[in-house]
């Protein structure tokens, strides 16, 4: 899963709802999956405000929700090779969106890895 010079890096939640749940399923994660693997985990996202929970929204909302939603932690860069890793994969724009923040950042790969996935009505 991890090559040389990447990172495990949680999906970030906002600091309001980590509050109030007391933690942050997507940290415990990426945090299991380092002691398997042997890898390092950085808090490298932050979530600079608060949004709808995305399986609340139609999929044509969920984009525009998360759309700048998330930044690098002041004075970082990404490595080279970034596993972003999350607890529920709904539409995916919450992956894509942290993606491109870390590409920006200086990331040239990242991939992602979740435990679940929803599906989608019928």
């Amino acid at each position: 899963m991890l090559e040389k010079g990447g990172a495990l890096v949680p999906v970030p939640m906002h600091r309001s709802k980590r509050r109030a749940r007391g933690y942050n399923p997507s940290e415990l994660i990426a945090e299991e999956l380092a002691r398997l693997s042997c890898g390092k985990v950085i808090r490298l996202l932050r979530k600079t405000r608060e949004t709808a929970s995305q399986s609340t929204l139609p999929l044509v909302d969920r984009h525009v929700n998360v759309r700048g939603s998330f930044a690098l932690q002041r004075r970082r860069t990404a490595p080279p090779r970034v596993v972003l890793v999350d607890d529920v994969a709904t539409s995916g724009e919450t992956l894509g969106e942290c993606a491109r923040v870390l590409f920006a950042g200086g990331a040239r790969e990242v991939s992602a890895v979740t435990v679940a996935k929803t599906l989608r009505e019928r």
